[in-house]
């Protein structure tokens, strides 16, 4: 018979192996491998010195690069590649490389992520092999949905001299896109047949966009424009990654001067900044928000200029924070000036009830709702809220149920300059 005592005792044995945090299991992101983490060796893409390449007759020191695209958001975990060095290359021949993790650049590598040096090759002789090596991410890494990276293995010595395996050198591998750079540009090769070998590692994760930075509007054209200062507040390189969204909810191709339309992100050094800002040159108006994701502790500023095509442009700055529950902010409607409001839902699925409650300095208040479908913003001037406000100064309240709420406010003078409304959470 089973006593009381054995029945409590099994229940606190449950309850103490549930209390027991459970390891994020990695998984995986990328594989371009044949089964088993294998691969048919010898034969690839060429990764040489410059030394190497003259005594080769190669057209010089040769890079290799391959990309891939998560299809949720992760944190690296690892990075296992293929890599041969063959001992008929002789012994004047390093096989010293170096492999990075990099942002893509309009259909390219384009900056840094983070470096893996040190990578030394052993040599291996051809047939089906599981001669593999592994990197690990330093510090967090963050990979997020839909966002092409690129992996790049360079010489780490003039006379390095082997290459980046396929997965199968006979034709039947997977289909894939592998790039080399001579030093004259990357060339992108797409070949039905021919991957090079790899696989990418992570853990699964929503932090990044739970925990972003918001900018609940941005704005380009119709004489606006919108500059963007990131500033790495953290003791260690952090990682960003901007989101744009319009006003629908739907990703904004939000223009970046000298950059690819709705891309933004980077990784800092400690202290480092970024600045980047649209044109501002399109006739029509574009308009939105934005999220920012990061590895680390980061500052984000939102610039918004306006020119009429005079010599004097006017210029706001907001702050980017957290989504929240509550915002308050003056609001003031009298002697010609306007103050200007932009609400988002930041929350990706459900829809949002922003409930507003205004109280002018005389003591009258009031109270209006107002409702946000997933990811949508709303632009509005505050006098149009009611009528008691159309003339009036005082204290707006943004109030939701969930913090996945962001708000700014412009006040505007008669002329059409503007300033930050200031917001107080």
């Amino acid at each position: 018979m089973r006593t009381k005592f054995d029945r409590n005792f099994l229940r606190l044995a449950i309850l103490i192996v549930a209390a027991i945090p459970v390891a994020a299991q990695n998984v995986t992101i990328f594989n371009s491998f044949l089964p088993g983490k294998t691969y048919e060796c010898c034969g690839g893409q060429w990764v040489v010195g410059s030394s190497a390449a003259v005594a080769s007759g190669l057209y010089g020191a040769a890079s290799a690069a391959s990309p891939f695209t998560p299809d949720g958001n992760f944190n690296l975990a690892q990075i296992d590649i293929a890599l041969y060095f063959g001992q008929a290359t002789g012994a004047s021949y390093s096989s010293a490389v170096t492999l990075s993790l990099n942002h893509d650049a309009g259909g390219v590598p384009g900056a840094v992520i983070e470096t893996w040096t040190g990578i030394i090759v052993p040599p291996q002789l051809g047939g089906i092999s599981s001669v593999i090596q592994t990197v690990h991410p330093v510090s967090a890494v963050p990979l997020l949905a839909g966002t092409k990276y690129w992996i790049i293995v360079s010489p780490a010595a003039s006379n390095t001299f082997l290459f980046w395996n396929a997965d199968n050198v006979e034709g039947k591998g997977a289909r894939g896109i592998r790039a080399y750079n001579y030093g004259f540009g990357w060339i992108i090769m797409n070949d039905p047949n021919v991957s090079l070998a790899f696989d990418v590692e992570g853990t699964p994760t929503d932090q990044w966009f739970t925990d972003a930075l918001r900018i609940p509007q941005i704005v380009d054209g119709g004489g606006w424009k919108t500059r963007f200062v990131i500033i790495n507040t953290d003791r260690v390189p952090v990682t960003f990654h901007f989101n744009f969204w319009g006003q629908d909810g739907r990703a904004l191709p939000f223009p970046i001067l000298k950059g690819t339309a709705g891309t933004l992100s980077g990784t800092l050094p400690p202290g480092g900044t970024f600045f980047a800002e649209s044109p501002g040159t399109s006739p029509a108006l574009q308009q939105g928000w934005a999220e920012i994701a990061s590895s680390g502790e980061i500052g984000v500023r939102a610039n918004y200029q306006f020119s009429a095509g005079g010599s004097r442009d006017s210029l706001g700055t907001e702050v980017a924070a957290p989504s929240t529950t509550s915002v308050s902010m003056p609001f003031d409607n009298t002697l010609g000036n306007a103050t200007a409001i932009a609400v988002a839902n930041t929350n990706p699925t459900q829809p949002l009830t922003v409930s507003i409650l205004f109280v002018t300095d005389d003591g009258v208040q009031s109270t209006v709702s107002l409702l946000l479908q997933p990811h949508t913003q709303q632009t509005f001037v505050s006098a149009a809220m009611h009528p008691v406000i159309a003339n009036a100064r005082g204290l707006l309240t943004f109030s939701t149920a969930t913090a996945d709420m962001a708000v700014v406010g412009l006040q505007f003078t008669a002329a059409g300059q503007f300033t930050w409304a200031g917001a107080f959470q």
